[in-house]
């Protein structure tokens, strides 16, 4: 039985797992939660979300998003699901992350129904601690540096942003409070 966690606009949350893994949902995110025999699995349905893996080799921990799946034993990383893609972002450990499948359908393995964590049509790219890569639903980007301070300045009530389009800004200001800002001049969106 699939568990379902959500936060409001402008709520955070932290879940224990389980297994003793802990996820930590940013303000309008939604996880569903299945675990079985074999894998430890997380739909990222919508919004952001912090992930501390217990380690566990035998049940790896698998995060599905629109366009990325990322597997991890034992780590801590943070899965940011947007409009147009995912940001994954490694605090500690190492990840693998694959374009998903279903990219750009909107759905994801878990949602499908499908048991298979191989359901990646490219190879998988290596995220270590302190890199970041972004999954859209064409292409994972080359893994890069990433400031992990920035990425998760959400855990302490802070916004940070550099060098990002206004709209993402924008989207981001609108998960943390009811007032909802909007860009009536197109031309300003990817200022």
């Amino acid at each position: 039985v699939p568990l379902v966690y959500k936060t409001a606009v402008g709520e955070q949350r932290t879940v224990t797992l389980s297994d003793g893994s802990t996820l930590s949902l940013n303000a309008r995110s939604k996880v569903m939660v299945r675990y079985d025999e074999t894998r430890r699995a997380v739909d990222l349905i919508e919004g952001q979300a912090l992930f501390r893996v217990a380690s566990n080799p035998r049940r790896p921990f698998i995060v599905y998003s629109d366009s990325a799946i990322i597997r991890a034993v034992g780590t801590q990383f943070d899965v940011s699901r947007r409009s147009d893609k995912t940001v994954v972002t490694v605090v500690e450990g190492r990840v693998a992350v694959s374009e998903a499948e279903t990219a750009g359908r909107g759905g994801s393995a878990l949602l499908s129904g499908s048991k298979s964590s191989s359901a990646q049509p490219g190879a998988a790219s290596f995220v270590s601690a302190g890199e970041q890569v972004i999954a859209t639903a064409s292409a994972l980007t080359t893994v890069q540096h990433a400031d992990v301070a920035a990425a998760t300045a959400w855990t302490e009530g802070k916004l940070v942003f550099r060098s990002l389009p206004l709209v993402e800004v924008i989207d981001e200001f609108n998960r943390h409070t009811p007032r909802r800002f909007v860009i009536e001049d197109a031309q300003l969106a990817d200022v």
